[in-house]
């Protein structure tokens, strides 16, 4: 976690707000997880997968729009 930098602090806070809506009885329980528990599980993981890539999408875009300012100055 400590190569994410500053964005280390966001995740940190949204695991601990999710920890604290499972009970204590059942963070620690045995019991194998629901089906609708590992489906809701991997539902969340992917928008945090799509958020990232428009992230990486976006930053990607605006360094493509920095280079063709530079290379329209230089004209």
């Amino acid at each position: 976690m400590a190569r994410l930098g500053p964005k280390v602090t966001n995740l940190t806070e949204l695991m601990t707000k999710v920890n604290a809506m499972l009970p204590y009885e059942e963070f620690t329980s045995q019991k194998k997880l629901e089906d609708s528990y590992i489906l809701g599980y991997y539902c969340q993981r992917q928008v945090f997968i799509e958020e990232k890539n428009q992230r990486i999408a976006e930053n990607q875009k605006k360094k493509l729009e920095k280079i063709n300012e530079g290379e329209n100055e230089h004209e």
